[in-house]
């Protein structure tokens, strides 16, 4: 079933290996620094469809036009900004990862998807090899909900709020990385291919024949 784990799977060269061997290929650019130059117009962009959403239902142009009254003059005053914050950023983490998580197949059951927290913040796993279908959908799913869904409800019943409304903004950037990767899968990926992570990269294979269609790469553990 399902593993709590901080110290979360990471690239393994030996699987890498036998990967390569087997006929998957690697997505590319496959390192961090060979995407950031597509990441940072994705984040751009991803900024825009929000403000866009927001344009849309006031009658203001976003966040820059709401008016935060007050300084932070003493440690008091820090606080009763930053512990706000903080546990937007918390929860904004939890409910990000969960939505990956409702969309990985058989979650509750799979012996081969992981949630815990790492250096970077919260993290959901998994090693089972999925369609290219199921890989976009966990892959999109939480910018959709958290920045587009949750913003034109919030537009449509008046919602807005500062907190709120920063909630939907950070979640966008924070999804940049995984936009990317969609865009990276829909422009490399063939139909009917599979994919499968090994830390942070990810390759996909078209399975050779009807019986080559595993759920998972990996032996349990």
């Amino acid at each position: 079933m399902i593993k709590i784990k901080n110290d979360l799977q990471g690239f393994d060269e030996e699987i890498h290996e036998k990967l390569l061997k087997d006929g998957w290929r690697e997505l590319r650019p496959k390192s961090i620094m060979g995407q950031l130059p597509l990441l940072i117009p994705i984040m751009i962009i991803n900024l825009l469809i929000v403000q866009f959403i927001m344009r849309i239902f006031t009658q203001t142009s976003g966040i820059a036009d709401y008016q935060i009254s007050g300084t932070i003059q003493n440690t008091e005053d820090l606080l009763k900004y930053a512990l706000p914050f903080l546990v937007m950023a918390i929860v904004l983490i939890v409910v990000h990862e969960l939505i990956h998580l409702l969309f990985i197949p058989n979650f509750i059951k799979s012996d081969n998807t992981y949630i815990g927290l790492t250096y970077y913040g919260g993290c959901v796993y998994t090693t089972d090899v999925l369609s290219k279908y199921r890989a976009c959908l966990i892959y999109i799913a939480p910018f959709v909900f958290l920045s587009i869904i949750l913003n034109v409800i919030s537009g449509v019943l008046g919602l807005y709020n500062i907190p709120l409304m920063i909630f939907i903004i950070l979640n966008s950037i924070g999804s940049s990385g995984e936009i990317l990767e969609l865009i990276l899968i829909l422009l490399q990926v063939p139909k009917g291919a599979k994919i499968v992570n090994n830390g942070m990269r990810t390759y996909f294979r078209v399975p050779l024949q009807k019986q080559d269609n595993r759920t998972m790469l990996y032996p349990k553990t």
